[in-house]
C-alpha cells in the first residue's frame, strides 16, 4: 500500500461524501505532479465527474482522455465505462470496441467484448449470435472463435 494507494482511497472518501470538486481537484493536481499515473487519475476524473452526473465536465474529460492516450487499452476500457454510466451506449460501444482492437492479451480482448455483449443485453440485441458475427472481428491471431463463443454465451 503505497502513497498513490493513499491519494486513490482519499478520493473515493471525497467522492463518497459528495465533494465532487474536491475529488476532481486532487485528481488533476496529482495528475501534474505523477508522469506515470497521469492516465489513471485522468480517468479517474471522468469516472468521479459521470458517477455524480455531470454529464457535460465528464465528456470533456473523456474527450480529452481519448486524445491525449489514443493507444491505451485501459483509457478505452474506462471510457466506455464512463460513457454507459452517462447512459450513452453509443459512445460505450465504440471504447470498447476500440479498446478490442488494442488488446494485445486474450484476456484483454475477452474483458472488453464481454462489456460490450452487456450493452447489447441492455439495448435488446436480438441475439448474441448477431453480437458475435457484427462486432468480434479475430483482433487476435490466436484467438479462436470457439473461445469467444465462449464468452458470448449467457451465464
Amino acid at each position: 500500500y503505497g502513497l498513490m494507494d493513499w491519494f486513490k482511497d482519499l478520493m473515493d472518501d471525497l467522492t463518497e461524501s459528495k465533494q465532487i470538486d474536491r475529488a476532481v481537484e486532487l485528481a488533476i493536481t496529482l495528475s501534474k505532479l505523477d508522469s506515470v499515473n497521469v492516465a489513471a487519475l485522468l480517468v479517474k476524473v471522468a469516472l468521479i465527474l459521470a458517477e455524480a452526473g455531470r454529464t457535460e465536465q465528464a465528456c470533456r474529460q473523456l474527450e480529452e482522455n481519448l486524445r491525449r492516450f489514443p493507444k491505451y487499452y485501459w483509457v478505452f476500457i474506462n471510457a466506455g465505462h464512463s460513457y454507459y454510466v452517462l447512459k450513452n451506449n453509443k459512445a460505450a460501444e465504440k471504447c470498447y470496441r476500440k479498446a478490442m482492437e488494442l488488446a494485445d492479451e486474450q484476456m484483454d480482448y475477452k474483458f472488453a467484448g464481454e462489456m460490450l455483449i452487456d450493452i447489447f443485453k441492455e439495448t435488446g440485441e436480438d441475439s448474441y449470435r448477431s453480437a458475435h458475427s457484427s462486432c468480434f472481428p479475430p483482433a487476435l491471431p490466436n484467438y479462436s472463435n470457439a473461445n469467444m463463443e465462449v464468452a458470448l454465451t449467457p451465464a
